[in-house]
């Protein structure tokens, strides 16, 4: 399978930063100063590319560790506040901190770098600007008057969903092509998360399959239901990039009910816990049905048996991509050897893959 993304473009990172929300698409069709006045958006490089920080703001982040944090933040005197040249990049706290911790303030001084609306890029001499990934979510945005945070949303959703899409059909169309025609492998596509309308486009032209996650759906719905997987699809409960089913039934209470009730059709209040019957259930909905390919992380297999699934939950997760640097830390808490001997485990997982047709 193939990070499918990349033929497309990928997300670039500037070397300042240390957390990937402070990158932005490559190749881009970017925002230039021109446009903020065709958008009346009164652009001012301050406000707009650096982290604005007021009172309300440093307690938000710092609370009574404020003092602390002033450290590296200079008092503006206008009800402001802006880090110390020193200090005014996620870089520059990130090794600042490697000899010299301040301990939780860390976390929270190198998140506050990330309170931006726009990040800079240089190109051709000319300073272009791309909007930074769910900016109506930060903490900058909010302090906005409302006809700006409509003129800035407005620009955000041309810019991710709709200038871009000329732009990157034409890149994948360059290189998509050549791979399909150099093997006589299966390409699989990985096209979760934000997805461009010119993505289905160039799958269905080019007949590469794509990969199908229950709980990523790229549609404006709560959950992919497998049972709709087309043939050219490969269906999957979670991802190496993503927690496991154990993991996430925990993450957020109120989407497990849902899930619960409207994609496992159960009755009542969801169990605190994935129990084996209901993971049994979620891995049979993947197995039953017309897509191509299930493929599962073996720890969804575990997850059905009791005495196999691993009593540190927390283990079983492969990567976090959202961590800098990247952790691949998973490691099976059993042995195959050992594993081999589960007759009634096995079996059990053997009759579903004949029953389903996938043998």
């Amino acid at each position: 399978m193939i990070i499918f993304w990349a033929f497309f473009r990928i997300w670039r990172m500037p070397v300042s930063a240390t957390q990937g929300i402070l990158g932005y698409f490559y190749p881009a069709v970017p925002v230039t100063l021109e446009e903020f006045n065709a958008w009346h958006i009164p652009f001012n490089f301050d406000r707009y590319c650096k982290p604005f920080i007021n009172d309300q703001i440093l307690w938000k982040y710092f609370g009574e560790d404020t003092d602390k944090a002033l450290e590296f933040i200079n008092n503006n005197h206008d009800g402001t506040y802006s880090f110390k040249e020193e200090f005014n990049t996620q870089r520059k706290l990130s090794d600042f901190f490697k000899n010299n911790p301040r301990g939780p303030i860390e976390k929270q001084l190198i998140s506050l770098c990330a309170n931006v609306l726009f990040l800079i890029e240089e190109r051709n001499g000319q300073v272009v600007y791309h909007p930074r990934f769910n900016v109506f979510h930060t903490d900058s945005y909010q302090y906005l008057s409302d006809w700006e945070k409509k003129a800035i949303y407005d620009l955000y959703q041309d810019y991710f969903f709709k200038r871009q899409d000329g732009l990157w059909y034409e890149k994948a169309m360059e290189k998509l092509p050549v791979i399909l025609n150099a093997t006589k492998m299966l390409i699989c596509g990985e096209d979760l998360g934000l997805v461009p309308a010119c993505v289905p486009a160039v799958m269905d032209e080019l007949a590469i399959v794509a990969l199908k996650v229950q709980r990523m759906p790229s549609d404006n719905i709560p959950f992919y239901n497998p049972k709709n997987a087309g043939y050219l699809n490969v269906v999957t409960a979670s991802s190496h990039d993503s927690s496991t089913l154990r993991q996430w039934w925990k993450e957020n209470p109120a989407l497990t009910q849902e899930y619960f009730n409207l994609q496992l059709i159960q009755f009542g209040q969801a169990p605190a816990d994935l129990d084996p019957h209901l993971a049994e259930i979620i891995m049979k909905q993947h197995l039953y049905n017309d897509a191509m390919l299930a493929i599962f992380p073996i720890q969804e297999f575990l997850a059905t048996d009791k005495e196999l699934a691993n009593a540190e939950m927390d283990n079983e997760r492969i990567n976090n991509p959202a961590v800098f640097p990247h952790y691949w830390r998973y490691r099976m808490h059993l042995k195959l050897e050992d594993l081999k001997h589960r007759k009634d485990f096995n079996e059990k997982i053997s009759d579903w893959v004949k029953d389903s047709g996938r043998l």
